[in-house]
């Protein structure tokens, strides 16, 4: 059932040069299925957005979420432009479907930007049993330093006890840079790594990716009731 509760910027740690991880500490304890979002209103500001949690952990109740830099964006760019700590804001929540669906199939994970916070979340709150599922986690990005939290994946990757790979794409990349790994759109990889295995996808991020990636997935042959998506809007769509 979603709540409202008064909570305190605790902290922001630039993550990325457009993404800043913000933490919080609400008055009132909120539970949330890792996956769910909350709505942050800013009196200051009148205005109201919405971020999945990044952290299944809790230090002192505090929560965590990934805000990136909209271009022209009321709440990130007054974020992003001075130290907000200490400010009080309005939190509600949880919100929304998305989360783990308990399976043994292969875990087809697909980020585009901060759509790696909810899918980050989850697969941190995966128990030991869990963590035997093998993981495909593209992360489409467009160059090298839209990557982030990669050290927190490999971590995750190290206490995996399945097969999981991270598969970093880069859309934007320069051609003469240093860049090994894949460029191009996500969707173009799927299939090299899929090879006709039962799997299960897991969406988050701007919508055209997400469409993409889930019409890809059907032309593979996953059913449609095996996709879990989670749309990244910048505004509320109207």
């Amino acid at each position: 059932v979603p709540k409202e509760t008064r909570a305190l910027i605790s902290g922001q740690k630039r993550l990325a040069h457009d993404i800043i991880e913000l933490t919080v500490v609400p008055e009132n304890p909120v539970v949330f299925h890792p996956g769910q979002y909350a709505d942050i209103e800013c009196s200051e500001l009148s205005v109201v957005r919405s971020y999945s949690f990044s952290s299944p952990f809790q230090s002192e109740g505090s929560l965590s979420f990934h805000i990136r830099l909209v271009p022209g964006g009321v709440f990130s760019g007054w974020l992003f432009g001075h130290d907000r700590t200490g400010t009080t804001i309005t939190l509600r929540g949880p919100y929304g479907q998305f989360g783990l669906h308990e399976s043994d199939t292969v875990m087809v994970c697909v980020a585009g930007g901060t759509g790696l916070a909810p899918i980050k979340c989850l697969l941190q709150s995966m128990t030991e049993i869990q963590r035997e599922r093998v993981v495909l986690l593209f992360f489409g990005a467009r160059q090298q330093r839209d990557l982030y939290c990669i050290d927190e994946i490999k971590a995750l990757q190290r206490d995996w006890i399945g097969r999981f790979e991270l598969i970093p794409v880069l859309s934007e990349e320069p051609a003469t840079s240093s860049w090994k790994g894949k460029r191009g759109m996500v969707t173009e990889h799927f299939q090299e790594f899929l090879q006709g295995q039962p799997c299960e996808g897991y969406l988050c991020g701007p919508p055209p990716m997400v469409d993409a990636a889930e019409s890809e997935l059907l032309r593979l042959g996953v059913a449609r009731e095996y996709i879990y998506a989670d749309r990244f809007y910048n505004r509320p769509p109207v």
